[in-house]
């Protein structure tokens, strides 16, 4: 108990937006981290291959993958701003990933408490591949975001606390 205490005092004592900065600065250094020196892992060449189609090329495609249209279909006008290379298409999924983690703290800051949205926005400190995993992540938080301020000010608006 006493380093859970010590750990909530620490991070008490730093606020909510160093923290936030901390995180995101620490989620770039990690993600981007000999990014270059890194080759294609899984599904990442498939993406890239498929992201530097057209539109009009892809929706056969889209037609026929397993996986949802949205991360090709974002890759693409992605690598359009900023190249086709390996580097660019991960720092897709570094974008993702760390607006994930920053809504996700915003969530916990607002829902839980500080401690908590700094102990989750860690979760994201891992490597990551240019794939749909770090999209999905993204959306749902942020879906879940979007979902849970409504219901909860309906809550309080009519003070229900039944949970």
């Amino acid at each position: 108990m006493k380093i859970i205490t010590f750990i909530e005092q620490s991070v008490g004592r730093v606020s909510a937006n160093v923290w936030l900065f901390l995180i995101v600065v620490a989620n770039v250094f990690i993600k981007t981290f000999h990014i270059a020196s890194e080759s294609l892992y899984g599904d990442e060449s498939y993406s890239i291959f498929y992201g530097q189609q057209t539109i009009k090329e892809l929706i056969p495609v889209f037609l026929k993958d397993q996986n949802p249209p949205l991360h090709i279909s974002l890759l693409h006008f992605w690598m359009e701003q900023f190249g086709v290379s390996d580097v660019s298409a991960k720092m897709f999924s570094v974008l993702c990933s760390v607006l994930a983690s920053l809504v996700l703290f915003l969530f916990a800051k607002k829902f839980i408490d500080k401690t908590t949205a700094v102990f989750v926005s860690l979760l994201f400190l891992s490597r990551l591949q240019s794939r749909i995993s770090w999209l999905i992540p993204l959306i749902a938080i942020m879906l879940v975001f979007n979902y849970f301020i409504p219901l909860i000010k309906k809550r309080i608006n009519k003070e229900e606390f039944d949970f």
